[in-house]
């Protein structure tokens, strides 16, 4: 039992150095509809788990445009699980030569490639065409909730959550 004890506290310790400001939801905290809980037989599984997921995030800007009407303005990769997000932004502009401008911006936020038991929340989301008319300042918030289902002794299970919060930016030349 000591040993249990240990090894659950050393998971959630190493929960909190992976997602700081990570909340942990009691056995009775529903599971959302939409997620899916990873689910381990052991405290050991569970660790050597959020062990492989714990890489470096990287955050990588792109300053210019790699098509018309859409771009990727940032990517990030999250960990080792294959997931990633992307502030992406649709656009119009109108006019030719020194009068071509940005007439419209639509930026919104692509996730994909997640196992199951991960949830995005958006919580903001923005664009700002420059003065110039030519580049666009545009930013995304939000929220990567990761539930874990993890089996007990007596195979009852404890729902564990875990948050990261994400933030993305970044400015995008769209008219050269």
């Amino acid at each position: 039992m000591k040993k249990e004890m240990r090894s659950l506290l050393g998971l959630v310790l190493l929960a909190a150095t992976i997602f700081p400001g990570t909340a942990l939801a009691s056995e009775n905290t529903p599971i959302p509809a939409d997620v899916k809980p990873a689910v381990f037989n052991s405290t050991e599984e569970a660790v050597q788990y959020l062990n492989n997921i714990s890489g470096d995030i990287k955050t990588e800007s792109i300053e210019e445009a790699a098509n018309i009407g859409h771009v990727v303005v940032a990517k990030e990769d999250i960990g080792t699980v294959k997931g990633k997000m992307e502030l992406r932004l649709s656009y119009t502009t109108s006019g030719e030569g020194d009068e071509e401008h940005i007439t419209s911006v639509d930026p919104y936020a692509l996730v994909y490639g997640f196992p199951y038991g991960f949830k995005w929340t958006e919580d903001s989301i923005g664009a700002d065409i420059a003065s110039n008319g030519k580049d666009v300042y545009v930013h995304v918030d939000g929220l990567v909730e990761y539930y874990v289902l993890e089996q007990n002794e007596d195979f009852s299970y404890d729902l564990k959550t875990y948050e990261a919060p994400v933030s993305l930016n970044g400015t995008v030349s769209i008219i050269k």
